[in-house]
């Protein structure tokens, strides 16, 4: 099973009352680099459609295991790169990044 950290969507909704369907079919909007699936986390998405979370393990080998000394030589500790969305119909995509 491959393992990796991502933003899964709430559902969209063409009305209040529904129907709800899961974003992009799947529900998954963004989610971290293949060779570094441990790179950000927490993920929230603000109502301007700006994705802010926090750097968790930059830099580390795939197979570094969290908790040990050498993750905590390259644990992040600060706000990761601010990213923006673009939200149509049950569609959304990453359209920028801004560095925090």
């Amino acid at each position: 099973m491959q393992k990796y950290r991502a933003r899964f969507s709430p559902y969209a909704h063409h009305a209040r009352q529904g129907p709800y369907s899961p974003l992009n079919r799947g529900g998954l909007v963004l989610s971290n680099p293949p060779q570094t699936p441990y790179q950000a986390y927490s993920q929230w998405v603000l109502s301007d459609l700006s994705v802010v979370s926090f750097v968790n393990y930059w830099g580390c080998a795939d197979d570094l295991a969290p908790g040990g000394d050498a993750a905590r030589r390259c644990f992040g500790r600060a706000p990761a790169s601010v990213k923006h969305i673009r939200l149509e119909g049950s569609r959304a995509w990453e359209v920028s990044a801004v560095n925090a």
